[in-house]
């Protein structure tokens, strides 16, 4: 259900921000193509930085797009537990082995993110294996649905899988990419420079408070952490970069982002202007009761971490996912009942 929620804001974003003259649906124009003797005007460059942990809203725009929305760049927004992700289409290697930070799990402010167990990779090698590239699909990938589950399993085992060139190929084609992992610090810079620039460019009272996944997104859609350095987007190319979670969980990243006296001032401040329109916005509603919750489940996880994240396991932990996956349905079963 999650996934099918994420194709559909996918398309949202495409119809929000293309006009109709520009995405080739009128005058005889078919998705940017040429059809009889009326010409086609060029798609504009409309492309995704998503922020990664699972992959799965990476997975969603892969899906969206091989349904036919023009997307030309899916770009992995990741933080310093990325590297897993990054070598899978950089070196076209399956596994953790060789990371920079030694095969570690690290906490950072960014918690949903600290995971090195990508389990939608599984969707995605699947979706290339069955459905290849771009160009009329059926491109006879090498790579059955039993070796897609054996490289799961040496996954979670610890080791690593070498993927079919082919594959690889197909995986770039459709726009997949990873940029440099975002290291904290940049978060916190982002959420400041983005609350703190919301009411330039004619937006009065427009500031905006990130949570820190959407920041590492924002970081990445900002230019910055690029492969090789390099900054900037090409010319005429519209970067969408998809929002994560609510900030009130992570009130004491905010505070430090924003460098108040405390989690309360941070509270404070999301109730008066973390709105989407100037303030006091829907999205912000509801800010006090939020924090409680996310306050109430550091002290029950015996821990100090924000928010509730995805746990901090490696790879080879899978029956330790499994248990905490089910703790979670139970705890979002009795919170519905409350409701």
């Amino acid at each position: 259900m999650r996934l099918l929620v994420q194709i559909f804001h996918y398309f949202y974003a495409y119809l929000h921000l293309i006009p109709p003259e520009e995405g080739g649906r009128e005058g005889g124009r078919e998705g940017g193509r040429k059809v009889g003797s009326v010409p086609a005007s060029p798609l504009p460059l409309l492309s995704f930085v998503v922020p990664t942990g699972a992959a799965g809203h990476i997975t969603a725009g892969l899906l969206a797009a091989m349904m036919g929305l023009p997307v030309h760049r899916l770009l992995m927004a990741t933080n310093r537990n990325g590297v897993v992700l990054s070598r899978v289409v950089r070196e076209g290697v399956w596994g953790k082995e060789g990371g920079r930070e030694g095969g570690r799990v690290i906490q950072t402010n960014s918690p949903a993110m600290d995971i090195q167990s990508a389990y939608n990779v599984e969707r995605i090698l699947s979706l290339m294996a069955r459905e290849g590239g771009r160009e009329g699909g059926g491109g006879n990938v090498p790579l059955t649905g039993r070796e897609i589950g054996k490289s799961m399993e040496r996954f979670y085992a610890g080791g690593s899988t070498a993927l079919p060139p082919s594959l690889l190929r197909h995986l770039i084609g459709w726009g997949m990419e990873c940029a440099l992992p975002v290291r904290e610090e940049e978060v916190e810079a982002t959420i400041q420079a983005v609350y703190e620039g919301g009411n330039k460019g004619g937006k009065e009272d427009g500031r905006y408070l990130l949570d820190p996944h959407t920041a590492v997104g924002v970081t990445v859609a900002a230019g910055k952490r690029r492969e090789g350095g390099r900054e900037g987007w090409r010319e005429g190319e519209r970067v969408v970069c998809m929002g994560c979670a609510h900030p009130a969980k992570f009130a004491q990243t905010v505070q430090k982002a924003l460098h108040l006296k405390s989690e309360d001032e941070a509270v404070e401040v999301m109730k008066r202007e973390g709105g989407r329109e100037g303030g006091g916005g829907p999205l912000f509603l509801g800010v006090g009761e939020e924090v409680a919750r996310a306050k109430k489940r550091r002290r029950e996880e015996g821990g100090g971490k924000e928010g509730i994240g995805c746990p901090v396991y490696g790879a080879g932990e899978r029956e330790r996912w499994r248990k905490r996956l089910e703790e979670e349905v139970a705890w979002l079963e009795e919170e519905g009942g409350e409701d």
